[in-house]
């Protein structure tokens, strides 16, 4: 004859327990899961536990009481453990989305550096020569005017045939954006 055990849980009494309280710990844990499959992993879990811990475990309560605790428990750790999964898979999606925009600006500014040193390269050297010391040292009209020994509306000419040059190139709607790029690149 089989010894008892520290619950009394016999593989008769243990078939008793699971169908007296099977059904009712499924409908509370659909509570919280709203979902009957997951509801019944649940139940299964806690049962499969207490009868492999039967030899092991003390209840201070009533069986019941043991039993939907136990349910409540193994769901807020399944909460939790997923909770903590899914941060962290948003926060790995986030990384990766972030890496790819920044891949894809990397290709598109070189492709636009490359096409604003083509448009550069493309204009005639004093024109060429005026529009850099323009966009990229800042300098004023009056400035380019004075340290090449030309008019400000030379300058102001040269400049015009450039920014006419760009927007053929490039398109009304890009002047401004490679503008931009030209200033801070170049």
């Amino acid at each position: 004859m089989e010894e008892a055990n520290w619950l009394g849980l016999h593989e008769d009494r243990f078939n008793d327990i699971y169908l007296k309280y099977y059904e009712s710990l499924c409908y509370f844990a659909m509570s919280y899961t709203n979902d009957r499959d997951h509801a019944e992993d649940l139940v299964q879990e806690v049962l499969l536990y207490l009868w492999q811990n039967r030899n092991t475990i003390k209840i201070n309560t009533s069986l019941k009481s043991y039993l939907y605790r136990a349910v409540y428990n193994k769901f807020i750790d399944e909460y939790r453990k997923t909770k903590s999964q899914n941060a962290f898979l948003e926060q790995l999606r986030f990384e990766t989305t972030q890496e790819a925009i920044d891949n894809m600006m990397d290709e598109v500014n070189s492709s636009k550096i490359l096409k604003a040193k083509k448009i550069v390269e493309s204009l005639p050297p004093k024109c060429q020569k005026i529009f850099l010391m323009s966009k990229i040292q800042n300098l004023t009209y009056n400035e380019i005017a004075e340290e090449l020994d030309i008019s400000v509306k030379t300058v102001e000419a040269q400049m015009g045939i450039a920014f006419k040059k760009i927007r053929e190139f490039l398109g009304q709607n890009l002047t401004s954006l490679m503008i931009y790029i030209l200033s801070n690149v170049l």
